[in-house]
């Protein structure tokens, strides 16, 4: 796994590009997990009405607490989020969690 997503910049096509390798790392790695890789249960942290909220409540501290399902090695922490238009002419919602269909 890390061959390909950070290793992966030492050979692009031919190509050193070793130098970006650290700027890489710097970044969070957005990749897809399957649902049977999970190890928690779900935890909502926030939720944000984009018809009402204000610039200045973007920022936010969310408390939260996992609790671990079965016994695993955790590699990473998995954010996802839900999308619900609900507003529209025809409602549209879509997740980018584990357990949805790939978006």
């Amino acid at each position: 796994y890390k061959e390909d997503k950070i290793h992966f910049w030492d050979n692009v096509y031919g190509f050193d590009m070793s130098a970006i390798k650290s700027l890489a790392l710097l970044e969070p790695l957005v990749d897809t997990v399957q649902s049977e890789q999970e190890c928690t249960r779900y935890s909502k942290f926030l939720e944000v009405d984009i018809a009402t909220v204000k610039k200045e409540e973007l920022p936010f501290d969310a408390p939260f607490r996992l609790t671990v399902t079965h016994n695993e090695f955790v590699h990473a922490l998995v954010v996802h989020f839900d999308i619900e238009f609900s507003k529209c002419h025809k409602p549209v919602y879509f997740s980018t969690g584990c357990k949805a269909q790939y978006t």
